[in-house]
């Protein structure tokens, strides 16, 4: 046996091979709890996503992923880095799952016929797991095995290498941040949801302003000016300069500008986050990062993601990202003719 970490799955989904690969459960097993569940124990498929020794991550039917214990992989924290990584690749690619949080963290073992089980099951979301795969969670939590999200192997091998052009770009922004914004924001976590990712919207905008700022000579023209730009601290003043210079579209600029006051204001002055300012922030890094791999020349997956959220809570939410679209074809048009 070898020793694994664990992510759970919330809300519960099945990895499946295929379309095909099904699960043998019926309403009549869910209320007795004569299901079998060994086929939640199975690992599906394994990907090679970059881990220590070029050992493969594993995603099981249950919706559970595993890593190897390792002496640098070998806490929940550690674990939970690798797990969102690979999450927030799979995002940009256009596969969005929840990210890992300690609640859904634990310890178990991996056969080497491909069958896991937990040994440790740490927070609430992994004892769930834990009990679905030992048949001992009961008829409530049964029933969310009979019409769970599938995503097969393909989904997630195609989403995370269509992530993955565009992340090894985005050197400068922490996989956790993303994955922890955009997943607070679907629970409605709106503190959550503004704090992860204005930090998040930081770091891209950082990584924007050195590479078409203070990289480019066409922008910043002399020497001196190029150290006073260097100089620039405040995100503010990047912003400006960065709408003025035509490198983000002005709807990412309104946006960001409307995230920016939300986290100083409840930086300053605390209290409740509404949900149209997190989602401000959450949908400002979104276009911000679509902008950014125009501007790399990298597709993305991320242009559905805030289609998930029902009209009637992001009410008129979803204007900034029709419009961004649409100056995304203006600006893509304009350096065509350019070129």
């Amino acid at each position: 046996m070898f020793p694994v970490l664990i992510s759970a799955p919330s809300p519960l989904y099945f990895f499946t091979r295929d379309e095909d690969d099904d699960f043998d459960i019926d309403i009549e097993k869910v209320n007795s709890g004569t299901y079998s569940p060994l086929k939640l124990h199975r690992v599906s498929f394994f990907l090679d996503a970059g881990l220590e020794g070029g050992s493969p991550m594993g995603f099981g039917f249950d919706g559970s992923m595993l890593i190897p214990r390792t002496p640098s992989v070998s806490s929940p924290d550690a674990a939970m880095d690798c797990f969102n990584g690979v999450k927030a690749a799979m995002m940009l690619g256009g596969l969005a799952l929840d990210a890992s949080t300690h609640g859904m963290m634990g310890f178990g073992e991996l056969k080497s016929s491909g069958y896991f089980r937990y040994t440790r099951a740490l927070g609430s979301e992994a004892q769930i797991s834990h009990a679905l795969q030992e048949g001992g969670a009961g008829g409530q939590l049964n029933i969310s095995l009979l019409s769970p999200r599938r995503i097969t192997q393909k989904e997630v091998e195609d989403a995370y290498a269509e992530g993955q052009k565009l992340f090894i770009h985005l050197t400068k922004l922490n996989a956790a941040y993303l994955s922890f914004a955009y997943s607070s924001l679907r629970r409605s976590e709106t503190r959550n949801a503004l704090v992860f990712g204005w930090v998040a919207c930081e770091q891209v905008i950082q990584q924007v302003w050195d590479e078409f700022v203070i990289g480019n000579q066409d922008v910043y023209g002399t020497e001196t000016r190029r150290k006073g730009l260097k100089a620039t601290r405040n995100v503010a003043p990047k912003l400006e300069l960065l709408a003025l210079a035509k490198i983000i579209s002005e709807d990412a600029y309104e946006t960001l500008a409307v995230a920016r006051k939300a986290r100083n204001d409840f930086a300053h002055e605390g209290g409740a986050v509404t949900f149209d300012s997190a989602f401000k922030c959450v949908s400002g890094l979104i276009l911000l990062i679509q902008e950014f791999a125009d501007l790399k020349g990298v597709s993305t997956g991320t242009s559905h993601l805030l289609e998930i959220f029902n009209a009637s809570e992001k009410k008129g939410c979803e204007a900034p990202s029709q419009r961004a679209n649409q100056s995304r074809k203006c600006r893509l048009g304009k350096r065509q003719v350019l070129a």
